[in-house]
This record gives C-alpha cells, sequence and structure tokens, in this order.
C-alpha cells in the first residue's frame, strides 16, 4: 500500500474535457510554482465509502529529487530520484522501495514542469484550465489511466485515475498546514 501510495503522489483529475491536445507553449503554463509546501491527499479506493486521507510536506530540488514527508496518521518518508522510490529510515539511511524508473522519472518530469519529456510520455490536453495527461509510456498505462493538474493562484491539485478505478487526489499548499512540535 505504502509503494502505491508513494507512486501516485504526484499527478491528477480533471473535470469536463476539451478534447483539443495542447501545443508546448500551452503546456509551458501549467508549473508547479511552489517547489516547497504541504499536501493533503485523499486516496478513494473503490471498496472503501471513505477516502485514506493523509498530510505532509513536500521538497523538490531539480537536482536531488522529491522528498515527500507524511506527517498524518503516520510519519513516514520519500525520496522520489532518478535511482527510484526510497523509504528514508528513521536512522536516515534509506531502503529501495522500487527502481522503476518510468515511475520516479514520471514523476520528477511532472515536478520540473519539464515539457519535452511530458510530451514523450503522454497525451497533452487542456481541459477548463486544467491540464490532462494520457500515459503512453506502457509501464505507466499498466497503472495509470489518466493524470491532471489544476493549478489555481499559490496551490495546485494533483490527481490520479488509476486502472483499476481507485484515485488520488492531492492539494498542494505552499504554506505550511502542520508545524511539528520542536525537538526537546
Amino acid at each position: 500500500m505504502r509503494v502505491l501510495i508513494g507512486l501516485l503522489l504526484v499527478v491528477c483529475l480533471g473535470a469536463l474535457a476539451d478534447p483539443k491536445p495542447t501545443n508546448i507553449d500551452a503546456l509551458r503554463q501549467f508549473t508547479l510554482t511552489n517547489p516547497v509546501g504541504t499536501f493533503i491527499q485523499k486516496k478513494h479506493i473503490k471498496v472503501l465509502s471513505q477516502p485514506f486521507i493523509s498530510k505532509g510536506e513536500y521538497h523538490f530540488e531539480p537536482a536531488n529529487g522529491l522528498t515527500w514527508t507524511t506527517i498524518e496518521p503516520v510519519q513516514n518518508q520519500l525520496m522520489i530520484n532518478a535511482k527510484g522510490i526510497s523509504e528514508i529510515q528513521h536512522d536516515g539511511s534509506s531502503k529501495l522501495m522500487t527502481s522503476d524508473n518510468a515511475i520516479s522519472a514520471m514523476m520528477l518530469t511532472l515536478f520540473m514542469g519539464n515539457d519535452q519529456q511530458l510530451s514523450k510520455e503522454f497525451v497533452v490536453e487542456k481541459r477548463l484550465g486544467c491540464l490532462a495527461l494520457i500515459p503512453i509510456n506502457t509501464q505507466i498505462k499498466l497503472m495509470i489511466d489518466l493524470i491532471t493538474f489544476c493549478p489555481a493562484d499559490d496551490q495546485a491539485v494533483l490527481s490520479i485515475i488509476e486502472v483499476g478505478g481507485n484515485k488520488t487526489e492531492i492539494q498542494l499548499l505552499p504554506i505550511p498546514l502542520i508545524i511539528p512540535p520542536p525537538n526537546p
């Protein structure tokens, strides 16, 4: 479950479709403007009546990758980089969860706003102020039907619809939601 949540953290689901493909210039307007912020993630699993909700912080540096720290309901830290997805252990060491470069590369490409790479991996459409990404990559298509990214002012909503019908919705915010207690 942790691997699946980790794999699905950075993507989104849109509203109504405008079927015209987006060109590269239009794609460039959809970038994540805050490389550091907080998130609220809602994982809708088909067999559950209520979503699984987690909250935390993210930090993105192009040279090092994406650090995704879940604070609620349990503390967990993931590092997504070119090597794959790793869980940071309490002692600071890391445990590789997956070395699937297609997934980690997709996630990093989304955060970097690499329009050339996105257009190679996805059919890109503009849908009512959102960017819809339909996977072309065979590995990604096995897990994801649709990703959407909807920016609004200083925040954004990322969503994923999985092949099995589960849905993850992530609200990215620039301000801290949770202030951890100071270390004694």
